[in-house]
């Protein structure tokens, strides 16, 4: 009689053979003792660790540059100079600083602007902070940055502006994915006005901070590396203002992290993201990854004007690194699906994927793949 075949977690088992084994999992880092986690604080006290309190900023780490907020008052400035608009006169709020603390982390610092009602208007600062000096932002129709490209971080007009507020500086972390987003507090608190409501103490952190914030966050491939490495497949899609190629000659792409958006009312993505490896963290958009064992093998586009939406061929991943294209499987269309247009499937040759060639502006207009060189 012959031996029953059965399939068990993708994997064929005949009967009264032992199964395959299991590959062990990687035992989890242990989390850093907080000694070696947290950084400064300004003399400040900070609270007890509570998951329930997401508008309060965490206490900075180890490796956060500090700051020292000296004052902060209002005056009167000159705005920039822009097409159609002279420069003028506009009240602003001008916060004057020093670094205490000078660590790994410089850069993405936002003020944090905290009234007594617990409302946050924040802008975040477009170049990195001196080691001693201030900043203007002004109040015209919300607040915001002088130098660099101005932003609005709140729809209020001047007049709207409570007399008395706190003001703090925080660096933001998005690094860890869509559900570890942070601020630490990398300031102390100073008032415009009279401090008759309670300071914002940054809290400690919680059991599972403290282990993701124990190791480095698993970082997203980066373009413009390894200029010279693989072949580009043709365009689909337009051609967009410029291009970002990512590329990773040592590993298989796995994925995209793709995102909606729209431009002149046709609805297309905004990105896509090449996924590398399994724990890069979940920034959520849409998430197109291959099970266990395969890679990407080709990738379907649909493009009217733009990309508008993307369908993805798995392939099995052979034991030498290659892809099996006998042995297959589609994710479903991802994306604006309901675009007419173009398909263009892009790969699929048998030739392992080793990256992606986004062509875009402010949203995804085109899109390529990088292939591994045929064999000669």
């Amino acid at each position: 009689m012959a031996p029953a075949i059965l399939i068990a977690a993708g994997v064929m088992v005949v009967a009264g053979d032992d199964p395959p084994a299991a590959k062990p999992a990687k035992p989890a880092k242990p989390p850093l003792p907080t000694s070696q986690l947290y950084g400064a604080t300004g003399g400040e006290k900070t609270q007890p660790a509570d998951s329930s309190l997401p508008s309060i900023p965490l206490r900075a780490r180890k490796i956060d540059t500090f700051y020292k907020l000296i004052s902060v008052k209002k005056d009167n400035i000159k705005t920039p100079a822009r097409i159609g608009k002279a420069a003028m006169d506009a009240p602003a709020l001008t916060i004057t600083y020093q670094v205490t603390s000078a660590k790994a982390l410089t850069g993405n610092v936002s003020v944090n602007i905290r009234t007594a009602d617990g409302a946050d208007y924040q802008s975040e600062l477009a170049n990195d902070l001196k080691d001693r000096g201030s900043i203007s932002l002004y109040l015209s129709g919300g607040i915001r940055i002088i130098g660099g490209i101005p932003q609005r971080v709140a729809n209020k007009d001047e007049s709207a502006l409570p007399a008395n507020f706190e003001v703090f500086f925080v660096r933001n972390e998005p690094r860890y994915g869509k559900d570890l987003k942070r601020s630490f507090k990398v300031s102390n608190s100073i008032y415009l006005g009279k401090s008759d409501f309670d300071s914002t103490l940054a809290r400690d952190w919680t059991e599972e901070e403290i282990a993701a914030f124990s190791h480095p966050p698993v970082e997203g491939p980066k373009p413009g590396l390894y200029k010279n490495v693989g072949v580009d497949t043709e365009r689909a899609g337009g051609t967009g203002l410029g291009t970002r190629r990512y590329v990773d000659p040592k590993r298989p792409l796995l994925g995209l992290d793709i995102t909606d958006s729209a431009w002149a009312g046709e609805k297309c993505l905004g990105q896509a993201m090449p996924i590398y490896d399994r724990e890069y963290p979940d920034f959520g958009g849409t998430r197109i990854l291959a099970d266990p064992g395969y890679a990407v093998g080709a990738v379907t586009v649909k493009s009217k004007t733009y990309v508008n939406a993307v369908k993805i061929t798995f392939m099995k991943l052979k034991a030498n690194n290659t892809l099996d294209p006998t042995d297959s499987y589609e994710s479903d269309w991802q994306g604006a699906k309901q675009v007419v247009g173009k398909e263009t499937k892009l790969g699929g040759d048998g030739r392992k994927v080793i990256g992606v060639v986004e062509f875009r502006g402010s949203i995804l207009d085109g899109l390529a793949l990088v292939m591994e060189p045929a064999k000669k």
